[in-house]
């Protein structure tokens, strides 16, 4: 993601929120569309003489805020989790809010997971045997070519990634182990995401 494709996204699911007085704080209104930029200028409930004040814009209801941070994804959903505990920056509704984000992150299906997985142990497979000539590739087609057993159905989802219950077989033994995986796509997000709130 290039910054003005994040900006844009995160300027979009901000306005959808009634959260219109941060996008114009921001400085986010040039990454909007024309039309909604226009809409924005004329219905906002912040007056132009009020755009440059040092007072904070107000706090959406709390649910809102929690919602905008899910929406805008795994890099806000860690900034939630890390504000749910500051009580001392929060008020005690926003903050049981927030602890939310610290439990109820919606899993990604097993079917976007997987590719995720393969393609991380196909590239190890390879990355080990440049250094080791003698390493037999076991390239993985699917999950069970890696794993005795694997149960698809996350034992936790978190913002970055999601763990999962397998068994793997070790000389003559087989042993449960927990394998987490990152998130789909998530490295470019973060990424955009960091350099945005460094902005």
């Amino acid at each position: 993601l290039s910054g003005g494709q994040r900006r844009a996204e995160i300027a979009g699911i901000l306005l959808q929120n009634g959260w219109d007085v941060l996008v114009q704080r921001l400085g986010l209104l040039e990454f909007l569309p024309g039309g909604w930029r226009r809409k924005l200028l004329v219905s906002s409930v912040l007056p132009d003489s009020d755009a440059d004040s040092d007072k904070p814009p107000p706090l959406p209801v709390p649910q809102a805020m929690r919602q905008t941070l899910e929406q805008l994804g795994p890099t806000f959903i860690k900034l939630g989790q890390v504000l749910s505990t500051r009580a001392d920056l929060l008020p005690e509704d926003y903050i049981l809010e927030l602890k939310k984000l610290q439990q109820n992150v919606p899993p990604v299906p097993w079917s976007q997971m997987e590719p995720v997985l393969l393609e991380e142990w196909n590239t190890k497979q390879y990355l080990i045997a440049s250094g080791d000539p003698s390493h037999e590739i076991r390239k993985a087609q699917r999950v069970e070519d890696i794993f005795e057993n694997f149960n698809p159905v996350p034992i936790a989802a978190g913002s970055l990634g999601q763990a999962y219950r397998a068994r793997i077989r070790s000389g003559e033994e087989s042993k449960e182990v927990i394998v987490k995986i990152q998130r789909p796509g998530i490295l470019p997000v973060v990424d955009a995401d960091i350099r945005i709130l460094k902005d």
